[in-house]
């Protein structure tokens, strides 16, 4: 039994990794955002890196056409880094003669035994009694989530997490301890407002408990 144990944690936790910074630039634009060394699969190392890199640059992305006229300037944490690496991008965009400059936020998790990028849908089972949960439970500025009918918020969960679409404003990370979610809301609010529940709360709608 003990053995059975010890070989389940080994195939659960990868090789030790690092996440090293590297920069995107161009023109009026900096982009920071991490990229993994030392996996034994240098091709899932690759693959995981493009992912990183491509959800990165997706902030830039958000403005179209990109010209001098844009001033980007975006850093990363990383919130969690072993099974589950979990990165968070933020940064400040402003176009000239824009009303305001926009805070942005995006993230990036990847399940790091097998390279594949999870999104919100993939980890939590999203319901009208998750809808509920989080209302209840999660902690983050008072009124938001009340306010929001629960049709709409189930459809925010539910599409959460695809920095690759314009429409994508609701985005998750993990900690150690929590599942953090992120939603866009008006300017005046901070574009951008982020709900923390712990993974005790949400126990029974996690899909799969060894991906936390």
């Amino acid at each position: 039994m003990l053995k059975a144990l010890c070989l389940a944690l080994l195939v659960a936790a990868p090789a030790a990794y690092q996440a090293s910074p590297a920069t995107y630039q161009h023109l009026n634009v900096t982009i920071h955002y991490p990229q993994v060394t030392g996996l034994e699969d240098y091709q899932k190392q690759l693959h995981i890196n493009s992912t990183l890199q491509q959800d990165a640059l997706q902030l830039e992305g958000y403005y179209e056409p990109v010209d001098q006229s844009l001033a980007l300037d975006a850093n990363y944490e990383v919130k969690r880094k072993d099974h589950l690496l979990s990165v968070v991008y933020t940064g400040l965009g402003y176009v000239k003669g824009a009303a305001h400059p926009n805070h942005l936020l995006l993230t990036t998790n990847v399940d790091m035994n097998n390279g594949v990028r999870l999104r919100l849908p993939d980890i939590v089972r999203l319901d009208e009694g998750f809808v509920k949960l989080l209302k209840q439970k999660a902690k983050g500025p008072d009124g938001i989530l009340q306010e929001m009918p629960d049709a709409e918020l189930l459809q925010r969960l539910q599409m959460a997490d695809v920095p690759e679409s314009r429409d994508c404003s609701t985005f998750s990370y993990f900690t150690k301890t929590s599942l953090i979610i992120s939603f866009g809301v008006a300017h005046v609010l901070g574009d951008h407002a982020e709900f923390g529940i712990s993974y005790k709360d949400i126990a029974l709608y996690v899909k799969n408990r060894s991906q936390l």
